[in-house]
């Protein structure tokens, strides 16, 4: 009976040692112009034994363009995939980058994980607005009211010569 439960306790702590967590969250800024590129980061965590290898997985949204990957991404169908195993499966940053379309107001980014027996959902920033600048004010020299100024002493002589001669005229 007591073979029995060391056994048991020998195997829990066994299976207790090789529990695993994954976990990845995603950052980028907020917003973008169209036509412009916006680095996005994924911070891979793992904590407790290392899993034999990680996928992590994430959609390039439609009509947007994929300018680089660090480390390089494989793609297939529209969705870029980074193996990590051995020495490349760590806690790391993986960043990429994407050049936003000529048209669009919003966009979803959707990506996750995958190990050999559990799989999860990327968290963090969800989301790309499109950025509109603001037309920037032109900046003049202050305005030279000289013209207008003698403009209306000029239209101030002429009516007082006019009704001088009107007076004038009626006597």
């Amino acid at each position: 009976m007591n073979k029995k439960i060391i056994l048991t306790l020998v195997i829990a702590i066994m299976l207790s040692s090789m529990v695993f967590s994954v976990s990845t969250t995603r950052s980028v800024n907020e917003s973008v112009e169209v036509g412009k590129e916006i680095t996005i980061a994924i911070n891979l965590d793992l904590e407790g034994e290392d899993p034999s290898s990680v996928i992590v997985l994430e959609k390039i949204p439609e009509n947007w363009e994929l300018v680089n990957s660090n480390p390089g991404a494989t793609m297939f169908e529209g969705e870029m995939k980074w193996l990590l195993f051995g020495s490349s499966l760590k806690n790391q940053t993986i960043e990429y980058t994407l050049k936003a379309p000529a048209n669009f107001d919003y966009v979803s980014l959707n990506g996750g994980w995958k190990t050999l027996v559990d799989t999860g959902s990327t968290t963090g920033d969800e989301m790309i607005l499109k950025f509109v600048p603001q037309p920037e004010t032109p900046v003049g020299e202050p305005m030279d009211y000289t013209m207008l100024i003698i403009g209306a002493i000029v239209l101030v002589v002429i009516v007082v010569i006019a009704v001088v001669v009107m007076k004038k005229k009626k006597k």
